[in-house]
């Protein structure tokens, strides 16, 4: 099922600036993990501001469960429905406390008291941040920040997620904590993911990935696929990690693969 559904879809900035996105025609399904890929001025942020009507269309359609973004009385239910994370969680932060913080979007739902308690005892166990509600939000780590910015959107019980960037402030152990959450949200609990990246490595880690080049999806490949992907994506300059280099490398040379592309696929 679509969960998400673009029909031409365009963007500018300005009538006589060149189109941002342009005529994109997609489908993102329930229960998937989507990476959205490309270089800087690719679209890929700007795309994903359209996903829960943070910006609107200037030509086609963006339809979230079946409503468009541009109708004012669906908007309601699409932000709810499409939780943003963004690269710098001190952006979301509105409250004294991590338990503060997750409570207040849920107060503004108008979450019953006794529900609202047990979906931020939920969603702390779920990301992993039960020991830091009493906490100030911005005395926490990097990792902690986002995790605790993720609990306070999974509290309000949306169907998909997108990640625009958000572990790219992060060190790597920062960064593992995150992709570790994303990857528990789609296998286990069934969310729809949606990560706008820079990096490959993130992007190996989903189900399928969106190339973006000049406000046009260039390639929509299952990871599956990947290796058949590599000359190309070298071609486009993109640095494999070293495991794909490894591959490419024993394809080169005729090596005997089949252990390789166990691995490759497998990990």
């Amino acid at each position: 099922m679509a969960i998400i559904e673009l029909r031409d879809l365009e963007y500018q900035y300005e009538e006589s600036d060149e189109k941002v996105l342009k005529g994109l025609n997609k489908k993102i399904h329930q229960g998937e993990w989507l990476s959205i890929i490309g270089a800087n001025g690719s679209g890929k942020s700007t795309l994903s501001r359209l996903f829960n009507g943070l910006s609107q269309p200037t030509g086609g359609s963006v339809l979230v469960l079946g409503k468009k973004t541009t109708e004012e009385d669906s908007l309601q239910m699409i932000r709810r429905e499409v939780g943003m994370v963004f690269q710098n969680p001190e952006h979301q932060f509105v409250a004294p406390t991590v338990r503060d913080d997750i409570a207040f979007g849920m107060e503004n739902a108008g979450v019953p008291r006794e529900v609202m308690l047990e979906r931020i005892d939920e969603v702390s166990r779920w990301v992993n941040i039960e020991h830091i509600l009493h906490m100030e939000p911005h005395r926490l780590s990097g990792g902690q920040k986002q995790r605790a910015a993720i609990a306070g959107i999974l509290a309000l019980r949306p169907q998909v997620m997108v990640f625009d960037e958000s572990t790219s402030m992060l060190d790597p152990n920062g960064r593992k904590e995150i992709l570790e959450t994303m990857n528990r949200l789609c296998r286990e609990s069934g969310l729809t993911i949606i990560s706008i990246t820079h990096y490959l490595e993130e992007a190996f880690m989903s189900d399928r990935i969106w190339f973006m080049k000049a406000g046009r999806i260039e390639k929509d490949v299952t990871t599956a696929n990947i290796p058949d992907q590599l000359e190309w994506m070298e071609a486009e300059g993109m640095p494999l990690p070293y495991k794909y280099q490894l591959y490419r490398e024993a394809k080169k040379r005729r090596i005997d693969i089949r252990t390789l592309r166990t691995m490759v696929e497998g990990e």
